[in-house]
């Protein structure tokens, strides 16, 4: 089933940027690269930027781990880091924001996927940084997922609208099922709506579906009782 978009208020704010929007939408302020002016426990400044959360590295008491080339700008003067809360990984950030932005697909086509770690290659889902690459990412998906439900219940719409004439040829003329009759007529109008429609949700088709499986249940019954 498709997901409902988160309605909450956006969390992602500093004291330069604050996003408007809701949670599930776009967000509508840029990335800051402002140095953050925290100041760790071990008594050192922060390598991150404001806004974000600090990494759990030092660049002075964790030297070699900061300065370890990935990117080759881990040890330029100034450089800021981003830690990515989905493995951990802590990363300079002007080259992660390059890997981020970039196009992978190289003009190919390819499967519609979250970005990576560059490192572990572990799915990046939480981030604010990148909030917006990861939200185009899930309504990409989303499509998809709404399309599939759509061709599905337009295939049981079919099936559903075979049952029931079925069982309408079975019961026409008989005793008190003129009610059915006229049901299941007006549900085949809905499904034939249903079937024309291009905007068909997957809780429509939900609703549409239960219908025509109590017009089942009821039919089924009824033509029980007129073989007794």
């Amino acid at each position: 089933e498709p997901c409902t978009p988160c309605m909450e208020p956006c969390k992602w704010q500093c004291i330069h940027h604050k996003c408007t929007k809701k949670c599930g939408e776009m967000c509508n302020r840029p990335r800051c690269n402002k140095l953050c002016r925290k100041t760790l426990k071990c008594g050192h400044p922060c390598i991150g930027l404001c806004g974000e959360r600090c990494p759990k590295y030092c660049r002075i008491c964790h030297k070699a781990k900061v300065e370890e080339v990935f990117f080759g700008t881990e040890d330029e003067e100034g450089a800021r880091f981003i830690q990515l809360r989905d493995c951990g990984h802590v990363l300079e950030v002007t080259g992660m924001d390059r890997w981020m932005d970039q196009d992978h697909s190289q003009g190919k086509t390819i499967e519609i996927q979250f970005k990576r770690c560059p490192k572990c290659k572990a799915e990046i889902r939480r981030s604010f940084r990148y909030g917006n690459i990861i939200k185009a990412t899930l309504k990409d998906l989303e499509s998809i997922k709404t399309a599939i439900s759509a061709n599905a219940a337009t295939v049981d719409l079919k099936k559903a609208s075979m049952t029931l004439r079925k069982l309408r040829n079975s019961l026409f003329q008989k005793k008190h099922c003129d009610i059915f009759i006229e049901y299941s007529k007006k549900l085949k109008e809905d499904i034939k709506a249903a079937q024309e429609s291009h905007n068909l949700s997957a809780h429509e088709a939900s609703t549409l579906d239960v219908k025509v499986k109590i017009a089942v249940t009821l039919g089924d019954l009824l033509v029980k009782l007129e073989e007794h």
